[in-house]
């Protein structure tokens, strides 16, 4: 009953159910990760990564280190990815955990880190959607269309009702010269997610390759007059005038 009030948003009630539940002395893991997922619902992630901590110390998971690594990172505290590191140090066949923390690792600059895990990732679980995805979006980077598209179809066919993967795939193809395919994939992301400026960059560019000049010249136009940043911003603006150019004869 207290998880379900917490699914459902209904902090009174999961606290009260949570209440009822520590007077029978349920185990302690169980106890901290509902009292942990209530101090996240609150935003009180200091005490969020306190409770799964606790919960972790008395019966360890891959799932309480997972939940105790992204509120210690959502509460800026020191070195978020500690708890990751000590549940894979054990349990060194969690590929979810070891793909987060790869996941972490990117963020952090190191790329090369992290390209490193994310392919130690696919040889133990190769249908591993962040693996998949983020490491196709690193061979796009490096201009590696016809691996990036090979991992990216991967993640799709593991993942395609996420906007993110699909926009991965989308710009793949795209990027690969097959951008009436994409077209159909990127708008579908647009819908899920429309406010993404990437998405809608992505989603321009393949409208401009395969013909359907207009209809990229108004998502590009929304793009550079509604104040979005993201890293194509110029990109963006570029193709646009040429666009409207051509479109000008």
């Amino acid at each position: 009953l207290a998880s379900t009030a917490l699914m459902a948003n209904r902090g009174d009630e999961a606290r009260e159910q949570i209440k009822l539940l520590a007077r029978v002395r349920p185990p302690p893991e169980v106890l901290g990760d509902l009292q942990g997922e209530l101090a996240a619902s609150i935003g009180d992630f200091g005490a969020a990564a306190r409770e799964f901590g606790q919960a972790y110390a008395a019966r360890p998971s891959g799932a309480l280190a997972q939940k105790e690594f992204r509120a210690r990172l959502a509460g800026n505290q020191p070195d978020p990815a500690g708890p990751l590191r000590r549940w894979i140090a054990r349990s060194p066949d969690d590929a979810s955990s070891r793909a987060l923390l790869a996941q972490f690792t990117e963020s952090t600059g190191d790329a090369a880190g992290a390209e490193r895990a994310y392919v130690a990732v696919l040889r133990d679980d190769a249908n591993n959607l962040i693996a998949l995805n983020n490491l196709a979006w690193m061979r796009l980077q490096q201009g590696k269309h016809a691996e990036a598209l090979h991992l990216a179809g991967n993640a799709f066919r593991v993942g395609a009702a996420s906007p993110q993967v699909a926009d991965t795939y989308g710009w793949a193809l795209a990027e690969s010269g097959r951008a009436k395919e994409a077209v159909p994939i990127l708008r579908d992301a647009l819908t899920k997610l429309p406010r993404n400026p990437m998405i809608r960059y992505h989603l321009a560019v393949a409208l401009a390759s395969s013909g359907s000049q207009d209809e990229a010249i108004t998502h590009l136009e929304l793009l550079t007059s509604g104040g979005a940043v993201f890293a194509e911003q110029q990109a963006a603006r570029e193709l646009l005038d040429k666009l409207r150019a051509a479109a000008r004869g």
